[in-house]
């Protein structure tokens, strides 16, 4: 199963818990789609990032998606030419979103495959810029990812599983860049979660540090000096926990399921977190992915 596949699956055990709210969260992602230019980020623009997270929140919701239309909107960016790592892998992950695989064509799809491998590091993993020596845990995670919704195989995954490991501390915990030693509840989370696709879990050591995360609020800090929890980090790190066996349950899970609907807004949406008020479909997404994983 893909990282993408397994996300998906988790999300749809979310909706029991979302009962009569599930119209209103429709109408916002709905609100979102620009029908001949994907979904708007926060400044309003077009984005493939984000085009990502409401595509798959709507289809998660059981709404009917302009599939016509959105492949038009990612046709427009050809093989990803003049996108960075990011939105490259972005573009792939909506080409995978389409009921119809043939909508992409085949040398379009090689293209990609071949782009995404410039971003190769000689360490075996992936940067954000071509040439670089050493990988970091983002590039990792979205570059493999996008090699699986290409349906290409990942090359010399021994190596990509190595370089992933080099950036893990000895508390369990992942830093993103080797150049940067400082751990995030995201960076860990990535990084465990691709080492579970590549069938090499992080371990114990890595769960226990995801648990200090937990805060009392009910989610999950970013770090241990963040002094609130975000929707962001309680998503990934409740997706990498079950990657790793663990689970909240009881009190744990209901304080958690609580924390995500109080980032929950008027307008039927979500944000991240008490200092930033602002609702879109990426926090959509991710309050989701956490519900679904406390159903």
């Amino acid at each position: 199963m893909t990282i993408r596949e397994d996300m998906l699956e988790a999300m749809r055990k979310a909706l029991p818990a979302l009962g009569s709210q599930t119209e209103s969260l429709a109408k916002f992602l709905q609100s979102r789609l620009s029908l001949h230019e994907g979904f708007l980020n926060r400044g309003g623009q077009s984005d493939l990032y984000y085009t990502v997270f409401g595509l798959e929140s709507l289809m998660v919701l059981g709404r009917v998606i302009p599939q016509d239309n959105i492949a038009k909107y990612l046709l427009s960016f050809g093989s990803g030419d003049n996108l960075n790592l990011i939105r490259l892998c972005s573009l792939a992950r909506c080409w995978a979103d389409m009921e119809n695989r043939k909508m992409l064509p085949d040398d379009v799809r090689s293209a990609m495959v071949d782009r995404l491998n410039t971003y190769r590091t000689e360490d075996g993993g992936f940067a954000t810029h071509p040439g670089r020596k050493r990988a970091t845990a983002f590039a990792n995670f979205f570059a493999a990812g996008a090699l699986d919704d290409l349906e290409a195989e990942i090359p010399e995954p021994d190596k990509l599983i190595l370089a992933t490991q080099a950036l893990q501390k000895d508390d369990g915990s992942f830093i993103n860049d080797p150049d940067v030693g400082v751990a995030t509840t995201p960076s860990t989370a990535v990084a465990a979660i691709l080492l579970s696709r590549l069938n090499q879990p992080a371990g114990e050591k890595t769960a226990d540090w995801f648990w200090k995360r937990l805060d009392d609020n009910g989610g999950f800090r970013a770090s241990g000096i963040v002094p609130i929890c975000d929707l962001v980090s309680t998503a990934v790190a409740l997706h990498a926990m079950s990657k790793l066996g663990h689970h909240l349950q009881g009190r744990q899970a209901e304080s958690c399921r609580n924390f995500i609907f109080t980032m929950r807004t008027l307008e039927g949406a979500f944000h991240d977190n008490l200092g930033n008020p602002t609702p879109d479909s990426e926090y959509v997404f991710y309050a989701l992915l956490s519900l679904g994983h406390l159903a």
